[in-house]
Formats: C-alpha cells, structure tokens, sequence
C-alpha cells in the first residue's frame, strides 16, 4: 500500500489493483487511496483508479464527483471516456452532486467541454 505514493507510475498502478483486490466495498481508506489517484499525474494511474471506483466507491461521493467531472470536461479524450463511465457506474439517475458539478459546464464558451458535460 506504501507503493500508491511511489514516484514510479507502474508502482502506484499495481498499489491501486492491491487496493482493489484486498478492500471490502465502502471501505473509507480504499475509497481516500483511490480517490486521491484520481488527479496522479501519469494517464495510467488515473485509468487504474477509475476502473478501481467501481469496486470500492459508493454512491453520492463529492470528491470522486468532482475529480470526475474534471476529467470528463479535460482535454484528454481517452480519460474523458472513462470517467463518463465511470461516472454512470457510481452515481444514480438524477444525482443532485453529479448535477451540481456538471451544470457549470453547460454555460462554459468552449464546446468540447460542453460536449463532455453533456
């Protein structure tokens, strides 16, 4: 678990399929570890950590919200992709965070990010 802060980014990925493998879902340190690689640095980590949402997330979190939507309205369209998955797999239908972090975006001049909100 120690790995999730290395400086090496395949390091922090194979720490995020540990956490996976070893947490109950709805574990609060599972849930702040994969959070907290939502916004790594490295494309990689942050793919690893959204897939590991699905299994140790649960419903109506802010701050997963939040480093999601940040990603979906990102430029980088792969990233994009999987949080809008991801996003659909850890929210429920109407979910007013979900709501409350992505209407800002609807107003925003810049169409890929529209796009992305939507």
């Amino acid at each position: 678990i120690q790995a999730i802060g290395s400086n090496v980014a395949c390091l922090r990925c194979e720490a995020l399929g540990v956490v996976v493998r070893i947490a109950e879902p709805g574990n609060v340190a599972a849930r702040a570890l994969v959070a907290a690689r939502l916004g790594d640095s490295d494309v990689d980590v942050c793919r690893r950590a959204m897939d590991a949402c699905g299994s140790v997330m649960e419903h109506g979190d802010a701050n997963v919200v939040s480093a999601l939507v940040t990603h979906i309205v990102g430029g980088e369209f792969c990233l994009r992709q999987m949080a809008v998955q991801t996003l659909l797999r850890i929210s429920r239908q109407g979910d007013p965070a979900v709501l409350s972090h992505l209407l800002p975006w609807f107003n925003q001049g810049h169409w890929p990010q529209r796009q992305g909100a939507l």
